[in-house]
Parts: C-alpha cells; structure tokens; sequence
C-alpha cells in the first residue's frame, strides 16, 4: 500500500503566487506509482481571486476561513482536515522541486525511526542567493543543534503525522514554524536528506523584514529560544550550552539586522553575545557572520579600516574576559573582518563607495592571512592596483592577537585615526 502525502498550503491575497506553488506541487515525481497526494489550499479571508486560482485545479481542495488568523492557524486546519500518512507544507510564495516528495517520502518510508526529514533550500532575493542547510548537515536528535540554529527551512520538511499529534499544532506567533520544529525536536530524531528540493524566496518589505526593523523579530526568536533553554537539565554540560546557547542567540539577532544594513543595532547586539561568551568567535560557524556585523559596522566611520582595528580591540577585551587564548581562528576571522570593509567600500555599503579604500582593506587583510588566494585575485583583478603598491603602501602598523601576539602590518596606516568612532558619519549609520 502506497503512503499518502498531505500537501498543506496556505494563502492570503497572493492568487498569482499561489498558482506557481500549486504547479510546483501538481508537478512532482512519483505522485500515483510511489505514493499518493492530496493537496489542501487554506485560504486565510483572502479578498482576491485566490478562489478561482484554486478551482483550475482539480485534484486541489479549497477551504476557506471565514477570519484572517495567520498562518499557524491555516496550517492547523489542513492538518485537521487531511489523514496522509506524511504532512508537507508549502507557503503560497514559495516553489517545490519535482523530486522533492519522491526524495523525502522515500527516505523516511526506509528509516521508520525518524519523524522528519530535512533537505536543502535555494534561497533567493534581491539581496542573497545562497543554498541552505549545508551538505553534511546533522541527523538524529537535533534539539540541542536546532537551539543554535534553525536548520529547517518549511518547504524542505516533510513530517510523520504522528509526530504533529504529539506535539500540538502551530502557534500563530511570528517564527511559529521554528516553535514547531524544537518541539517535535524533543520527541522525535530528524534526517537530513541531501539535495535541493524547493525554492525559498524572500521579498523586501514582507513579513520578516518588517519584523526585524520593528523588533517583533527579536522578541519571538527570544521567547523560543529561552523556552528552549529552561527545559535543558541542570548539568554542568548543560550549563556550557545555556551560556553559549544566549551569546548565539544575540549573534542571530545582529545577523537579521545586519542583514538589512542595520549597522548599530547589529554591533551592539553581537557586542551583548560577546558579553555573555567571548567564545562563539573561535566557532567556525559563526565566523562569516561576525565578520560581515563587524566590517559593515566599522564602514559606517570616516576611516573603516581604522574603525576596524579598533574594534577588532574590544573583540580581544571580550576574549580576555573569558580567559580565550586560541590565535589561529582569530587570524582568519580578522582577514574576514578587513574582507568585508572592502566589500562594503567597494560597493558604497552603508559608506561612500571608494575603490582605493577596498583595496587598502584588501591588502590588511591579506597581511593578517596572506593564503587566501581569493582576496589576492580580487586585489588584482577589480581593485585595478598593483600588488608591490597595495601592499607597500597601505600595510603597515601591527594589531594584536592578544597575550603579547601580534600580526605584521595589520594595524592602522601612520596619518589614519580612528575618526569618529565614538561619532560615526551621520550620514551613513543606520
């Protein structure tokens, strides 16, 4: 017998958007010789044609609520109105790969254990494209992974029915599908599936920007983590994962502002994660992060590569605080640092756009990790200046590691000062 899949989409006022999905969803592979679908449309109150967009398809079911309750809520109701075996969710905005069920559903039939699976989403807007989770991203009992970062991107989940009914439906609070996924994480292991199996796309000035610009994001991310958190046992291992679990929680925070070029408010949320534990900088993970929240921030000065080096100074204060030592990842994220300010000054992000300042960024970088053949090319190839005078002429001074440490040619030009670090440009914070 064939397991069924129950496709649960929920809508608001987006008919044309709504249309790809349902083709997305109506073009998937095994439908009918590995398994069996139904696809559910909940209509939260739309006051467009989303109804008539629904009734091209056949096999679809239109259900319509009376009230707009968010989509935590429309989603409950497909869960209460359908009885596949499996239960996919895809938002009206989003887009489905033809192998995403046939993937998923065939994984998880072959390891009963698990009550999720997880693939990879293309992530696409007007600022980033990028593909997400990592391959090599974790399977088992992710509770402790998923406080730390939410691996599961909605489109790319596919859950055991059962596990819902253990677990209680969504919340209609912002981030309710991250609630959902730390919730089932305390029952049952999750499998990550290798491969890409659905588009994610983010729009500028929808629900999520919004919510980080007002600060609706930062509450919610906080209540769930936090509530994630208090459940830990009181071990001493335990305690570690608390502590490093709150200074990421800050970190994640800076990153959505970041994001959208909020420069101050990420600098002092990362500037609070630090506080807490100086350690999430050694973490690989969170090195591109801190970086972009550093470089980006330190653009928004007169001179950035001066705001850089003094900022890299209070990284170690932070450092010193937690007795860390560790040298190594220090170098790399420092060149990372550096790295950014030149992306940032070469593209006028968040500053005036200035190409001998990206280079001068360029060359302090490749002094602190001179191995990244990346940073030589682009030096070389847009910077438009040669290595002998990039190099020459804008590294020198030294910046400390810490514990007496130091890197040649790091530090800030003789004739540069900090300018302004206390007072940024007026005209470029955000």
């Amino acid at each position: 017998m064939r397991p069924r899949v129950s496709v649960i989409i929920p809508t608001r006022n987006r008919a044309a958007l709504l249309a790809q999905a349902l083709d997305s969803a109506f073009a998937q592979k095994g439908v009918g010789t590995e398994f069996d679908m139904d696809v559910v449309v909940v209509d939260d109150a739309s006051t467009d044609t989303t109804a008539d967009v629904v009734a091209r398809y056949s096999s679809a079911r239109h259900i319509r609520v009376s009230r707009n309750q968010g989509v935590g809520h429309a989603r409950n109701v497909g869960i209460e109105e359908t009885a596949g075996t499996y239960v996919a969710f895809l938002d009206d905005d989003d887009l489905w790969l033809p192998e995403k069920l046939s993937l998923q559903v065939g994984a998880l039939e072959a390891a009963s254990a698990s009550g999720v699976a997880y693939s990879q989403v293309f992530i696409g807007s007007p600022v980033q494209k990028h593909i997400f989770p990592e391959r090599g991203a974790p399977s088992g009992a992710l509770f402790h992974h998923l406080l730390f970062v939410n691996l599961c991107v909605v489109p790319a989940v596919l859950v055991r029915r059962e596990a819902l009914a253990n677990v209680g439906g969504f919340g209609n609070d912002l981030l309710e599908d991250y609630d959902m996924w730390l919730r089932l994480a305390r029952h049952v292991p999750f499998l990550f599936v290798p491969g890409i199996v659905a588009v994610y796309r983010l729009s500028t000035g929808g629900r999520y920007q919004t919510a980080v610009r007002s600060g609706e994001h930062e509450t919610a991310l906080r209540r769930i983590v936090e509530n994630g958190l208090a459940v830990l046992p009181l071990t001493e291992a335990s305690e570690r994962i608390n502590r490093e679990g709150r200074a990421t929680l800050e970190l994640r925070i800076a990153a959505a502002l970041n994001a959208l070029q909020l420069t101050t408010r990420a600098w002092q949320r990362l500037r609070a994660g630090l506080d807490i534990d100086g350690g999430i900088m050694l973490n690989p993970r969170n090195r591109a992060s801190i970086a972009s929240i550093v470089g980006q921030y330190a653009a928004t000065f007169p001179s950035p590569v001066a705001a850089a080096t003094r900022l890299w100074q209070d990284f170690l204060s932070a450092l010193g605080k937690h007795g860390i030592g560790q040298h190594a990842p220090m170098r790399r994220l420092l060149a990372d640092v550096y790295w950014e300010v030149a992306i940032a000054q070469r593209g006028g992000i968040g500053c005036r756009s200035s190409v001998g300042g990206a280079a001068s960024a360029v060359a302090r970088s490749l002094c602190v990790h001179p191995l990244d053949l990346r940073k030589w090319w682009a030096l070389v190839r847009f910077m438009g200046r040669p290595l002998r005078w990039a190099l020459s002429a804008r590294c020198q001074g030294d910046v400390r590691l810490g514990a007496g440490k130091t890197v040649r040619g790091a530090g800030v030009t003789p004739g540069y000062t900090t300018g302004g670090l206390s007072t940024p440009a007026p005209s470029s914070r955000r």
